[in-house]
């Protein structure tokens, strides 16, 4: 499990290329209950013949910034990802989820 702890930076695995597509992008927002945490896995399957290259996970406004990030499962050279989202108490997870790969679409 790779972990990038409760920083406002982006979260970025691996790097995309000019023959690399974003096969996915997605905004996960749930809002803050007092004195909880909240905790969100989100994952992504791709086609067989899908080689994810670059995962990048990053703040989509202003109440997200107490949030781990993990990467759980799969991800590069994987056709799947699955990504743990875990706020601090009290705090809002507001993420944008980007996912760029390759795809092998050769009729052999």
């Amino acid at each position: 499990m790779e972990s990038d702890q409760m920083t406002t930076r982006p979260h970025v695995w691996g790097s995309y290329g000019p023959n690399d597509r974003l096969i996915s992008r997605t905004v996960h927002v749930i809002s803050a209950l007092t004195l909880f945490t909240n905790d969100q896995e989100v994952t992504y399957r791709g086609h067989e013949k899908t080689n994810i290259t670059s995962i990048v996970v990053q703040e989509n406004g202003l109440n997200g910034f107490s949030t781990q990030v993990d990467l759980l499962d799969g991800g590069l050279y994987h056709n799947f990802v699955t990504i743990g989202l875990k706020a601090g108490r009290s705090y809002t997870i507001n993420k944008d989820i980007s996912i760029y790969a390759t795809i092998n679409c050769f009729n052999n």
